[in-house]
């Protein structure tokens, strides 16, 4: 009796039919924004014993050596997926400022805390590395153009913690810290605590809007940008920006209209979200390995 293979039988391997459909499903980008958050760093309040030490040491607020290797890993990833388009690119680097402890005083602007900018040094890490990179495969100078590097305020850590303007500047960070805990509050923080928000409101603690609102206007004027610098070029472009992990959350969550998508998510360290301009100008979003579709940012 001769057997009769089922209808539902391939003669391919199934690795080869998953990579076949995954390459199938790459979606062709002209431009690229990139928020990613910081590496991890080295973190203490003044109350712990390694503040002291690290302070002295002048690695507070600095990339820990784990945090370095996970940045490098990361960049050279990300440089593999801009250099599968083949075409040539143009890309700016833009980073947050903030550094451990910083505040904001309404008469002297922000003032520098107790350590250094850990976006800073990611964004630092980031560029050595892609040199290292660039150089090993002796790619052509014009294969890869910096249009610029610098900081940029409207990536900057959430500004709650410290308002020197009011009467009791830790107001508000106390107040979410009693109702939900040490270490609890940062969810309940994203999703709005309506019973909090008059004092908020009154000693001026940024809330999930206020975020949401700082990353929208950057990307707007990114893709005004973009746009402008794109019309004559075939260049494709990459906005680059290194910055906190409510930043990433509260655009997402309020800014793109995510909502219940990222209740309880928080990106981790070098986690990205970004959004990819097809050369039909479809516009993708790209967060947790899962893309989606918009019509405008």
């Amino acid at each position: 009796m001769q057997f009769e293979k089922p209808k539902f039988f391939k003669e391919k391997p199934l690795e080869e039919e998953v990579e076949k459909r995954f390459e199938k499903e790459k979606i062709p980008w002209s431009a690229k924004i990139i928020l990613q958050r910081h590496g991890e760093f080295y973190q203490a309040t003044e109350d712990q014993p390694e503040f002291k030490e690290w302070q002295k040491k002048g690695i507070l607020g600095m990339l820990t050596e784990k945090g370095i290797k996970e940045t490098r890993e990361f960049t050279k990833r990300k440089l593999e997926e801009i250099l599968e388009s083949k075409k040539a690119v143009d890309i700016l680097f833009l980073y947050s400022p903030t550094e451990w402890y910083d505040y904001y005083d309404p008469e002297k602007g922000w003032q520098k805390g107790f350590g250094g900018s850990r976006g800073k040094h990611t964004m630092k890490v980031i560029l050595d590395t892609l040199a290292d990179e660039l150089k090993k495969r002796n790619l052509k100078k014009d294969k890869i153009r910096i249009l610029g590097i610098g900081p940029q305020d409207k990536l900057r850590e959430l500004n709650i913690f410290y308002i020197v303007s009011a009467e009791d500047p830790q107001a508000y960070f106390k107040a979410l810290q009693k109702k939900f805990g040490k270490d609890e509050w940062w969810e309940p923080y994203y999703n709005i605590v309506k019973d909090l928000e008059p004092l908020r409101k009154k000693i001026g603690a940024e809330g999930p809007k206020d975020l949401s609102k700082r990353i929208e206007t950057l990307v707007k004027i990114i893709d005004l940008w973009r746009n402008k610098i794109q019309k004559d070029s075939e260049r494709n472009v990459v906005v680059w920006m290194v910055t906190h992990k409510e930043m990433m959350r509260c655009f997402l969550q309020y800014g793109l209209n995510f909502g219940d998508k990222v209740k309880g998510w928080t990106p981790a360290t070098n986690e990205t979200v970004e959004i990819s301009f097809s050369p039909e100008n479809k516009i993708f979003v790209e967060f947790r390995g899962e893309r989606h579709e918009i019509q405008e940012i």
